[in-house]
């Protein structure tokens, strides 16, 4: 039995006693502090080890001029904004609630530009990483991104670069004529709603509406609105992991024989 099931046993069993069995002292009180004292052993025993990756002081000299040193940061700030967007839409509410509805769309489409210029990146060192030991490892995924760069009808070419190109950094006007012009009303049309008189708790929720409808019939997939739009979004958080984690392996061995591995102080 592990400490904190133990402890838990313990101490449910020290008030269990107290209360129904007998009002006593050892059993109702000192299993209940050796439980406790399990679990917070537990806890000392199972904090996160911070690790730190070192540049070998070495290297510091002849380092800022090696071009696999640089290409190792730029994947790095990409993998850094995949992840760090990515837990931001994660943790936003998929209820129904008007500013919740409102964030978790805008955080998607940040992800998608993102992701599409993450794409980009990867395919424009397709010589460099074709070099790498890690190639004949992960030669599926490296063929797979490069494909979706190269193939017009891809899920990159179609989807990722509307959003990056239309719906987040340009604000189409094209995009809202079009989608307009088959946008349907069936509650009439509602321009904007407000949870309180606060600026910051209205939304124009036409413009959302028609840029999602935009958004979600960029493929041509059967479904209703929810399941087409939950179709971009598995698709955008499976490229965005699997990218995610190609980096970090070709981060690696860029960086192979100029770091060291360092511990640091425990976090809680």
């Amino acid at each position: 039995m592990g400490y904190p099931i133990a402890g838990v046993v313990l101490i449910l069993s020290g008030i269990w006693i107290n209360n129904y069995i007998v009002d006593d002292l050892y059993l109702g009180v000192i299993l209940p502090i050796i439980g406790l004292a399990l679990l917070m052993k537990w806890k000392r025993d199972n904090k996160i080890k911070a690790l730190k990756i070192i540049i070998d002081p070495k290297q510091e000299s002849t380092i800022k001029d090696d071009p696999d040193f640089v290409l190792a940061i730029q994947l790095s700030r990409i993998v850094n904004s995949l992840r760090s967007n990515l837990r931001s839409y994660l943790k936003v509410s998929s209820d129904s609630k008007l500013m919740d509805t409102k964030d978790r769309l805008d955080l998607m489409l940040i992800h998608g530009s993102m992701l599409y210029e993450a794409i980009k990146v990867f395919s424009s060192h397709g010589k460099r990483f074709k070099k790498l030991k890690l190639w004949s490892e992960k030669e599926e995924e490296f063929k797979f991104f490069n494909r979706e760069r190269g193939n017009d009808k891809s899920f990159t070419n179609v989807v990722l670069s509307k959003i990056r190109n239309k719906l987040f950094f340009h604000f189409d006007h094209e995009v809202i004529s079009e989608t307009l012009e088959n946008f349907e009303f069936p509650n009439g049309i509602t321009f904007l709603m407000a949870q309180s008189t606060k600026v910051g708790d209205s939304l124009y929720t036409l413009a959302d509406d028609l840029t999602l409808t935009y958004l979600i019939n960029l493929q041509s997939i059967e479904g209703s609105n929810e399941e087409k739009y939950k179709s971009v979004e598995n698709q955008i958080i499976d490229f965005s992991k699997r990218l995610g984690e190609l980096f970090d392996k070709i981060i690696s061995e860029l960086l192979a024989g100029k770091i060291y591995k360092a511990k640091t102080d425990d976090m809680v």
